[in-house]
């Protein structure tokens, strides 16, 4: 069975991914960016409840914008307003031949091993 089943985390603490790869201030800064509204606090306040979470181990800093007003930050859209931190990061990594530092990039490194690690068998189902 352990052959079969491989748990990893982003980092030694268990954080969620966008904790394990981005400062609260960058996470802060994406979720004002793609908040369609003037947002009900600043981006140091925000920076600091998201901090608090991640220091308490908590991963839903979705539910920071719950009672804002419609529409909604994604956690898509603020992923998608992080990408052009975390795809430099990774340039810079894989050139400073360093690019296991980067926690999803040893995470889809491991998962390709794991998959590529034994021989595929074929199997014709009958209908």
């Amino acid at each position: 069975m352990s052959r079969m089943v491989h748990v990893a985390t982003w980092n030694r603490r268990g954080d969620c991914f966008e904790y394990a790869h981005f400062t609260s201030r960058q996470i802060a800064r994406a979720i004002l960016k793609v908040y369609e509204w003037p947002a009900p606090v600043d981006e140091q306040t925000l920076a600091t409840r998201i901090e608090s979470k991640k220091q308490a181990g908590d991963g839903g800093f979705d539910k920071l914008w719950a009672k804002w007003t419609p529409p909604l930050p994604t956690k898509m859209k603020v992923a998608e307003a992080l990408w052009p931190l975390l795809e430099p990061r990774v340039e810079r990594a894989v050139q400073a031949g360093r690019p296991m530092g980067v926690p999803v990039v040893r995470i889809v490194t491991e998962a390709w091993r794991l998959a590529t690690r034994y021989p595929r068998h074929s199997m014709a189902l009958e209908r």
